[in-house]
């Protein structure tokens, strides 16, 4: 009777290692092949970098890899996947590495690089992104025109409502790991809220491991909605006191993480009472925002147009 290797694998090893790096050839026609060969990157770049420049205060830091974001965000609306999720993709999936144009690298743009340039882009960079791809796919019939949206209107049926106990979740790892970064006044906010923090983080945990009716997961919502606020307001103190404390003397990235809380803060005092909203009436609020980082993104309700929301494309 043969014995079980205690180190699991096979117990017959190929006489050659397996290489790890495989040789994949991508098919013409494959949708991403196609796309990547017609769009305009030049063009795409240039208007990118337009925006780009009108926004940043000063031209410090590494200049981004506009090419490789572009691609990665157009892979965004084609696959509408969330930003680690997209970093996957484009590190291990062949087609996305070329519509990417990372074929001939090991390069990958981490998460929070996709994220933090379609912050920067905002709403102009979401114009980019439908005129130079969305158009450029309809026109190859490789997306439904039908939800193609090039002026910045939206459809509903396209537009997702996260979870509201997600987005709360979201905010609690941001601003933990923004304020680690942020200077000393923010770390002394980050040490004063552990206790808010430690029981928010299990709010969430019961709501997704526990909470089994609707009734349950309403006051779950509603427990976490009051311990988020009351962190939103010491985050908000916090920053006022690092304000006259002195921010200027802040440097790299302790402005980015200070400038990164700020605009958190902005939206979860706008977003709390939008889900008390839906939680006392059942309906969304007009003009929610589904979105913690890109907070231009809400929302549409039944009989009203909202902002620019579409990043997504419906593969024929």
């Amino acid at each position: 009777m043969s014995q079980r290797r205690k180190g699991g694998g096979s117990r017959q090893p190929d006489l050659l290692p397996r290489s790890k790096r495989p040789a994949i050839s991508l098919p013409d026609n494959h949708p991403m092949v196609v796309l990547t060969d017609t769009v305009d990157w030049t063009e795409m770049e240039v208007r990118a970098e337009k925006i780009r420049a009108k926004k940043l205060k000063n031209a410090a830091g590494r200049p981004p890899h506009l090419r490789a974001t572009l691609g990665a965000l157009t892979l965004m609306a084609i696959r509408q996947r969330p930003y680690r999720e997209l970093e996957e993709q484009i590190r291990y999936y062949a087609p996305a590495r070329y519509l990417c144009g990372l074929t001939e690298t090991d390069w990958t743009p981490d998460f929070t690089t996709v994220h933090d340039f379609a912050q920067l882009l905002g709403e102009d960079g979401v114009r980019v992104i439908n005129e130079g791809v969305v158009e450029q796919a309809a026109a190859l019939g490789l997306c439904d025109p039908r939800v193609a949206v090039a002026d910045m209107t939206a459809q509903e049926a396209v537009i997702p409502h996260p979870n509201e106990m997600g987005l709360m979740g979201g905010f609690l790892r941001s601003i933990e790991k923004a304020a680690r970064k942020a200077g000393q006044t923010i770390k002394g906010f980050l040490g004063k809220a552990a206790g808010k923090l430690k029981a928010a983080k299990e709010k969430v945990r019961k709501y997704r491991l526990f909470a089994k009716t609707k009734e349950a997961k309403d006051r779950v919502m509603a427990e976490m909605a009051k311990l988020v606020e009351g962190l939103n307001a010491g985050l908000g103190k916090a920053l006022d006191d690092a304000a006259r404390a002195g921010g200027r003397k802040l440097r790299g990235y302790s402005v980015a993480a200070a400038r990164k809380l700020s605009e958190l803060h902005e939206t979860m005092r706008k977003l709390l009472p939008q889900i008390r909203h839906w939680l006392s009436t059942g309906r969304v609020a007009a003009g929610k925002i589904i979105n913690l980082h890109i907070p231009e993104l809400y929302s549409i309700v039944r009989g009203k147009v909202g902002k620019a929301v579409e990043f997504g494309l419906s593969w024929a």
